[in-house]
């Protein structure tokens, strides 16, 4: 890559390039550059230098949404629009209400887009964007607040999904909850997970349930514990543990439906780098290649019959290399 880079998002484009933008260096601080892998070329500054923030792809295909940040410290409400034809970001004019980090941005089969997770100047809110007016709305309010490093996961329904996430007093919780965008409310999930978590990782898999793994428990210490949410029960169930989890681990869906884990890092600076592969139909993780080097916060895309795996970081240092796993 151009720069190494962690803490930033990045999104697919629908012809499988890569957008990534800004994050964090160790060598120049908050970086202000994005790219575009294809294999690698750069798209321009955005308007704002940002860490922490979320990128979705909107439903047009043509256009990313960019919320919010971190830099030195501090939070802004503001968002942009990536233009994939003309490579030019631009600020949207009204701001967010509330400024957000560590969030989560789901796009709904509406076309609109979901932000939800922790939140800087109130406590339960979550907002949707719609492309059309551009304006930012408030949904009902959320069961639970704060949910800092939850996760957001688009049911087959058209619902989403949020799992876990930290309390502000740095709790994981147990607790998950739906968000309805026909009624544009909230509701708690019937039964809790069985492990409370943050910085976790969810994937759907082919026949609708919620893969969930990794991240850390109620105690602060790192869990290999795995479960699945199943939706026509609306409870979650144990599956098999990995042998490795983490930190800002990936899960990704083969187009066959097993799920490549990379193991992310853990509290004691370690970065594992034995991969897995889960078998949906029979509930079993195995093991698989091994990364040419360990990374935490890195980004996972399936393109064709390949992963590819990017930046993050190891030890402290930022990383700028890209690596391929490949499956049939």
């Amino acid at each position: 890559m151009l720069s190494s880079r962690t803490n930033f998002p990045a999104v697919q484009f629908n012809d499988d390039r890569i957008l990534v933008s800004d994050g964090y260096s160790q060598t120049i601080g908050v970086i202000s550059l994005s790219e575009i892998y294809t294999p690698s070329t750069s798209t321009g500054s955005m308007n704002q230098n940002r860490q922490y923030h979320a990128m979705t792809l909107l439903a047009n295909g043509n256009q990313v949404l960019v919320t919010d940040d971190l830099v030195s410290g501090l939070s802004t409400n503001t968002s942009e629009l990536y233009n994939i034809n003309t490579r030019i970001w631009t600020v949207i004019s009204n701001n967010m209400p509330e400024r957000r980090v560590l969030h989560s941005s789901t796009l709904l089969n509406n076309g609109r887009v979901l932000i939800s997770g922790r939140i800087i100047d109130s406590s339960k809110t979550a907002l949707y964007y719609d492309p059309i007016s551009s304006t930012w709305i408030e949904t009902g309010s959320m069961i639970a607040s704060y949910c800092e490093n939850s996760t957001a996961t688009l049911l087959i329904n058209g619902q989403v999904l949020v799992t876990g996430g930290a309390t502000a007093s740095k709790l994981a919780r147990d607790t998950a909850e739906i968000y309805d965008p026909t009624t544009n409310t909230w509701k708690q999930t019937t039964g809790n997970m069985l492990t409370g978590r943050y910085y976790h990782t969810a994937v759907r898999l082919l026949d609708g349930t919620v893969l969930i793994l990794g991240g850390l428990n109620a105690s602060n210490l790192l869990t290999s514990n795995a479960e699945l949410y199943i939706p026509s029960s609306d409870l979650f169930i144990s599956t098999d543990n990995s042998t490795y989890s983490g930190i800002q681990m990936t899960l990704t869906l083969l187009s066959n439906g097993y799920v490549l884990s990379t193991p992310g890092g853990n509290i004691k600076g370690n970065y594992p780098i034995l991969s897995e592969v889960y078998n949906p139909s029979i509930k079993k993780w195995f093991k698989t290649g091994f990364l040419n080097i360990g990374r935490q916060s890195n980004i996972a895309f399936r393109i064709s019959n390949r992963v590819f795996t990017f930046s993050g970081d190891n030890v402290g240092e930022t990383l700028d290399n890209c690596e391929f796993f490949s499956f049939t």
